[in-house]
């Protein structure tokens, strides 16, 4: 196999598995760009002289174009009074219940919503026990942030 198919590939699936953690719905879209850049590479599209940069072009543009399509159509489906979230903000509102102690003080807590684990911190820097109800008021990055019920 070629090296430039193999980096393809590499990205390709790191950009999906960070997907699968992140639940953002952006990496994909890249994810599925960089599959296509290795599906011209392996068909050797443009030879030796134009090959790496048809990639990169087939990277780019798939891309930005499912990205910008999936956000115009995420928008519609929220601006048509929709409450459907997409990714991690779909826990916002919900209940969860503390796994871990969430101590500010020691950096400690997790929480479980919608049968996934989160690291969890509380808003109001309550210490919240093992087994309290919490509601899920934003999501940043991979912790949920939540207020006691």
């Amino acid at each position: 196999m070629d090296s430039v198919l193999i980096m393809w590939l590499i990205l390709a699936a790191a950009l999906i598995i960070a997907e699968i953690f992140s639940m953002s719905f952006a990496a994909i879209w890249f994810g599925i760009g960089a599959a296509a850049a290795a599906l011209m590479a392996y068909l050797k599209v443009g030879g030796d002289t134009y090959g790496l940069s048809i990639q990169i072009a087939t990277f780019i543009v798939v891309s930005v174009v499912l990205f910008l399509i999936f956000y115009r159509y995420k928008d519609k489906i929220n601006s048509s009074g929709s409450q459907e979230r997409f990714g991690a903000e779909r826990h916002i509102g919900q209940e969860a219940i503390v796994t871990e102690e969430i101590n500010h003080i020691a950096g400690t807590g997790r929480i479980e919503v919608s049968a996934e684990n989160w690291l969890a911190i509380s808003i109001n820097k309550e210490i919240i026990p093992v087994g309290g109800k919490v509601i899920v008021k934003e999501i940043n990055g991979t912790k949920a942030e939540v207020i006691k019920e």
